[in-house]
């Protein structure tokens, strides 16, 4: 219980439920204000994504290490790949 709260506190992003308000075409603030500011932000070098949130970290019971990824295009997403899920959200 105590690692799940510090969990929740360190790495809010790794919390699914965080995820279910990331929509399509959001914009990166948007974003930002559900899930946090991510830990990389990087330009895309594909034409059809032009820049790209990553959140990594590791959970605190486990050590497991966890990332997820938002991709957007004129600012506004396109991609989206919650934490610990293999296939991405296509729009």
């Amino acid at each position: 219980r105590i690692q799940m709260r510090e969990e929740s506190v360190i790495y809010p992003w790794m919390e699914l439920t965080q995820w279910d308000g990331v929509r399509k075409r959001m914009s990166s603030e948007q974003v930002i204000e559900i899930l946090g500011p991510p830990t990389l932000d990087e330009p895309s070098l594909h034409k059809r994504k032009d820049r790209v949130f990553t959140w990594q970290g590791r959970r605190v019971a486990t050590g497991e290490r966890v990332e997820a990824i938002i991709r957007f295009y004129k600012n506004k997403v396109i991609e989206i790949e919650p934490p610990g899920d293999k296939k991405p959200f296509v729009f």
